[in-house]
């Protein structure tokens, strides 16, 4: 919950002017917690938060439905700069034991390809966020490099993810690429 908390809080230490400080306070995290508190904060700054009165996302049991394209595109703020390099520190953290054998904190009961679908769904996450982040700040090819990644990690099952990768590759002008792609998410049941 520590990860969790700090990460609601960041907004507070960005406008006192104090993100050294809590940097500070997640760098004495464990890598899980870390990887949380990264998550939440980039959630947050990005208004995809899905907390009542706070959060610019739409309702939904997908954490990471978000009306990006429905919203006009401003200019990148700092928040968008800062949820960008945090969620960039969460994929890294994470590429750090996604090939290891399971941690102590994977559950025994489950399969070792369910371990290694929870690890995809987890790194799809962090990726999706980064890419959002990416899109924000105008930069569509890099977004679409990692929002690939994110949702052949992800199996394509999140709508959501797929959405935006759509509008990542029409924003990039890879106009071939997002036809085939809404064929392939179209016949999944995934669109």
């Amino acid at each position: 919950r520590a990860g969790q908390m700090l990460g609601y809080m960041v907004q507070h230490f960005i406008n006192e002017g104090t993100l050294d400080l809590w940097l500070k306070e997640v760098s004495e995290l464990n890598d899980d917690a870390k990887c949380g508190a990264y998550r939440f904060a980039s959630r947050e700054l990005l208004g995809l938060s899905g907390r009542p009165n706070t959060a610019k996302s739409v309702k939904s049991n997908n954490s990471l439905e978000h009306p990006f394209f429905q919203n006009s595109i401003e200019e990148p703020d700092r928040n968008t700069k800062i949820a960008g390099d945090l969620a960039k520190k969460a994929v890294n953290i994470s590429k750090k034991d996604f090939n290891e054998p399971r941690k102590y904190n994977e559950p025994l009961i489950l399969t070792d390809n369910q371990v290694r679908d929870f690890r995809n769904e987890q790194m799809s996450w962090y990726l999706a966020i980064l890419g959002i982040s990416l899109l924000k700040q105008n930069k569509f090819n890099e977004a679409v490099d990692v929002l690939t990644d994110a949702v052949q990690k992800s199996k394509y099952k999140q709508s959501s993810l797929n959405q935006t990768y759509i509008e990542a590759l029409v924003k990039a002008g890879q106009i071939d690429k997002a036809l085939s792609e809404i064929e392939k998410i179209v016949s999944m049941g995934k669109s």
